[in-house]
């Protein structure tokens, strides 16, 4: 058997191009050991850089890279098809990290289109400040499971960091984070009506407060609520700061 040669001993290749990918002895590290369905391609802005198919010919996965790392800047980076040619998942990479500002770095479908799975990731930590970072959604496309992340921790001000909702939409499950620390709903409470101008209430005050009023309906809550006038007056010690 002969022997496997690089086809460019001299000068080497060029890291990323199509001569170092059909080289027989870099070729398959140069291709990140794909299997032999993958086909490369030059590295354009225009195109993916390497396309896998299925046994039909049909597109399995395109992706898109920068050298060695997984980068684009227009679109995701990594598409993956069902053999009907719909799209089953997508990622936004920049720089080989989870990246993107507007709107989720990942998304998953299912076959027939509707939405299965949305990550919001900035520089590959869970991050979104105007909703949950991370959304599940059952087949009729409510939502299945919602998780709030500030900068790869969980976090959340106005309500639980996690919540498991049932098919109905009423709530499972909810546990409540605050800066990455697992904290009781009074406490979220507290911060949260103190941002509204409402201060001084006890930590007894806020514990009834929240047991009588679910989270979702605490925009309705201000110093002029009867709530919080009845039990800051019957739990009147501030015992607690609220920032």
């Amino acid at each position: 058997m002969a022997a496997i040669r690089c086809t460019a001993p001299r000068q080497g290749h060029r890291p990323g191009s199509a001569a170092e990918r059909a080289c027989p002895e870099h070729g398959r590290q140069a291709s990140r050991e794909v299997s032999p369905a993958a086909v490369a391609a030059p590295v354009s802005s225009d195109g993916p850089t390497l396309v896998e198919r299925y046994d039909d010919g049909t597109i399995k996965s395109e992706e898109w890279y920068v050298g060695e790392v997984s980068h684009r800047a227009d679109g995701p980076a990594h598409v993956r098809y069902y053999p009907d040619g719909s799209v089953e998942y997508e990622a936004w990479h920049v720089d080989d990290k989870h990246h993107r500002i507007d709107g989720p770095a990942v998304v998953g479908y299912r076959p027939d289109g509707t939405i299965k799975f949305e990550e919001w990731l900035v520089d590959d930590k869970h991050h979104r400040i105007d909703g949950p970072a991370v959304v599940w959604y059952h087949p009729d496309g409510t939502v299945e499971s919602e998780a709030w992340f500030v900068d790869g921790e969980p976090h959340r001000t106005d309500g639980p960091a996690n919540v498991q909702y049932h098919p109905d939409g009423t709530v499972e499950s909810e546990t409540w984070f605050v800066d990455g620390t697992g904290v009781e709903p009074w406490e979220v409470l507290g911060r949260y009506l103190r941002r509204r101008g409402v201060s001084g209430l006890s930590a007894e005050a806020l514990r009834q407060i929240a047991k009588d009023v679910p989270w979702q309906r605490w925009d309705e809550l201000g110093s002029d609520h009867p709530l919080v006038a009845l039990w800051g007056t019957v739990h009147p010690s501030a015992d607690i700061s609220a920032d």
